[in-house]
């Protein structure tokens, strides 16, 4: 005769209680468990342009960058933003496939680092940046693409542009001589032809003047008369 162990209906209930606690906390603490948040590493460039589709543009920016008349956007995941003009009150932040800007020439590719911001961070960014941006208060001294393009990397939390990208903005009297006859980046860069007209003849004179410099001072119209 086989012999099975008592159990009162006291044990018995507890145990079914016991077990039925142990599954329903094993339950809970699987549902209350948060998610480990998805860590995010993003390139960001930003695209250097030659302003407009001028050769004589490109020229000078080939021959130094102290001069440089650039156009500059931001890239980061997969789409290039940047900052330009328009004639109403909207934003002036426009978006395109990455060097493929269409009123400017591709001229080189800065890497500034990785963003830790999620693609739906990088739109409630820019979505924030339209508010401040908008076309019609563009301003090629004060207020131009690469303006927009520091302060975006800035919220990005990545590097800063190099001094060179900027320089015209700061170039003294023949900078405001170009402003007086263009209102905008995106021209197509035929403003930006008569200020480095007048460039080159600057160019031109110091080359010209140094060679003068160079050569011997004449102190007669023959050789020495001999004695």
């Amino acid at each position: 005769m086989n012999w099975l162990p008592f159990r009162s209906e006291a044990e018995g209930s507890n145990q079914e209680s016991s077990e039925g606690k142990t599954e329903a906390k094993s339950h809970v603490s699987s549902e209350t468990v948060p998610r480990p948040r998805k860590v995010y590493r993003e390139r960001v460039l930003v695209r250097v342009y030659d302003l407009g589709q001028a050769m004589l543009t490109r020229g000078y920016n080939q021959l130094t960058k102290d001069y440089g008349a650039f156009h500059t956007g931001v890239e980061v995941y997969g789409k290039e933003w940047s900052f330009g003009m328009t004639l109403d009150h909207s934003s002036g932040i426009i978006c395109h496939e990455p060097a493929q800007n269409p009123d400017h020439t591709f001229r080189e590719t800065l890497c500034m680092g990785y963003t830790r911001y999620s693609p739906r961070e990088v739109g409630k960014i820019l979505e924030d940046l339209k508010h401040d941006w908008r076309g019609r208060d563009y301003h090629v001294l004060t207020k131009n693409c690469h303006h927009f393009t520091e302060v975006f990397c800035a919220r990005l939390g990545v590097a800063r542009l190099p001094p060179w990208i900027n320089t015209l903005a700061a170039t003294g009297a023949k900078t405001l001589d170009y402003l007086d006859s263009t209102d905008s980046g995106y021209d197509g860069g035929e403003a930006i032809l008569s200020f480095f007209d007048g460039l080159r003849g600057s160019v031109f004179g110091f080359f010209t003047e140094a060679q003068s410099a160079e050569a011997p001072a004449a102190t007669g119209t023959g050789p020495p008369e001999r004695r």
